[in-house]
C-alpha cells in the first residue's frame, strides 16, 4: 500500500515488500508492508490473505492500461474490447386443417415462440458476459369453425400466452464487494419473470346471417 508523502523530501522511494512480491516506490511516496498495516488497524486483524491474494491473482495476467480511474499508486484501470452478442430468433407456425371434405368444419393450430438474448460485455477478457437479457415468451391459440348452415356459422377460440423474461449473471459463487476497487459491475443474480394469461372461459361466438324484410332464417341471396 502506497501513499504521497506530506514531505516529499522525508520519503526517497525504494521499493516494498507486499503480499504478492516487491513492489517499487517512487520517491515522494511512502510504501507499507503488510505487517505495518496490520500495526495500524485497532483490531490487529489487518490485510486478510485469503480475499487479497485471489484478488490481485486474479488480474495479475492483464496489463494496467487506463490512469483515469485508481488513485495512481495502489491500483489503476484495464480497458479492453469485449464482445457484444444479440441474438434475434422468433419461430411462428400454423397448420389448417378441414374435417369434412366440403370445408364446412375446420379447425387450426398456430404457435409461436421467442428465444432473445442479448449479453453485455464481459468483466474481463475470454470471461462470460456480465448480464444477459433473455426473452423466452411463447403462445398458442387453437380455433374450429363450423358452418352450420349458409347463414349459420359457429366459432370456437382458444389461446395461451406465456411472457418469460429475466436476466442471467455471470456466475453462481458468492462475491465480495471491495470499497474504492470494486466497479460494482459483477452481477451473478439471475433474476426472471413469468406472466401467464389464458382464458378463464371457452369462448364461442354464433354468427347468424338474414337479409331485411325477409322471413327469420332465410339467407340473403346474392344477385
Amino acid at each position: 500500500m502506497q501513499y504521497v508523502c506530506a514531505d516529499p523530501t522525508q520519503c526517497p522511494g525504494g521499493t516494498v515488500q507486499g503480499l504478492t512480491g516487491t513492489h517499487t516506490v517512487a520517491p515522494g511516496n511512502f510504501g507499507l508492508t503488510p505487517d505495518q498495516v496490520k500495526g495500524m488497524d485497532p483490531q490487529g486483524i489487518g490485510v486478510s490473505t485469503s480475499v487479497m491474494v485471489p484478488f490481485f491473482q486474479t488480474f495479475a495476467p492483464y496489463q494496467a492500461n487506463d490512469n483515469s480511474v485508481g488513485d495512481g499508486l495502489n491500483f489503476v484501470g484495464f480497458r479492453f474490447k469485449g464482445p457484444v452478442g444479440i441474438n434475434t430468433n422468433w419461430y411462428i407456425a400454423r397448420a389448417d386443417y378441414k374435417l369434412t371434405s366440403s370445408g364446412n368444419h375446420t379447425i387450426y393450430w398456430r404457435g409461436s415462440l421467442r428465444n432473445d438474448n442479448q449479453a453485455d460485455v464481459p468483466y474481463l477478457p475470454n470471461t462470460a458476459p456480465e448480464r444477459t437479457i433473455v426473452d423466452y415468451s411463447k403462445g398458442y391459440s387453437v380455433g374450429y369453425t363450423a358452418v352450420l348452415r349458409q347463414n349459420l356459422v359457429n366459432n370456437f377460440r382458444y389461446g395461451y400466452t406465456r411472457q418469460s423474461f429475466g436476466q442471467i449473471g455471470n456466475q453462481r459463487d458468492d462475491y465480495l464487494q471491495l470499497r474504492g476497487l470494486n466497479d460494482f459491475s459483477t452481477p451473478n443474480i439471475r433474476v426472471s419473470c413469468i406472466r401467464t394469461t389464458r382464458p378463464t372461459k371457452f369462448p364461442f361466438t354464433t354468427s347468424w346471417m338474414t337479409c331485411p324484410g325477409s322471413k327469420a332464417g332465410t339467407p340473403c341471396n346474392s344477385a
